[in-house]
């Protein structure tokens, strides 16, 4: 195992194919594994991992998990089992643990409650304002 101790305080350990970093400033840890993987540890407990393609993974102190994909997809996955879904064109959905689904995009704003009923708020170009439009999609 090979230490290094820079004047700053920073450790640089090699203990195996691992290289692990440990800014004293910051109270971070930084682990490069041979594969190409980067961890990054901090004093809140908030761990990052960079993968090799570009992809990322953050998990936050209070165990939300937030992907993002190196193609620009990113996915939010919280606590209460609520998801959240963000297309790489900006669209986004969420979908809360007691079953509503949110869909936002450029032209609209809809929420649907279990029963299916949505509530859209559908933006009018011409005049910047919002519209509600209810929808039943138990009718048939």
């Amino acid at each position: 195992m090979t230490m290094i101790r820079f004047f700053n305080g920073d450790v640089k350990i090699m203990p195996d194919q691992r290289v692990i970093y440990y800014y004293t400033d910051a109270q971070t840890t930084h682990t490069a594994y041979p594969d190409g993987l980067e961890v990054l540890q901090f004093p809140n407990n908030q761990i990052e991992k960079h993968y090799p393609d570009g992809a990322q993974e953050t998990v936050i102190p209070d165990h939300t998990v937030k992907c993002l994909c190196s193609d620009g997809f990113e996915e939010t996955f919280f606590p209460d089992g609520t998801v959240a879904k963000v297309e790489k064109n900006g669209d986004k959905t969420v979908v809360f643990s007691n079953g509503q689904k949110e869909i936002h995009t450029a032209q609209f704003k809809r929420r649907g409650v279990p029963r299916w009923n949505c509530k859209d708020h559908v933006l009018q170009w011409q005049t910047g304002n919002q519209v509600l439009l209810w929808m039943d999609l138990n009718q048939r």
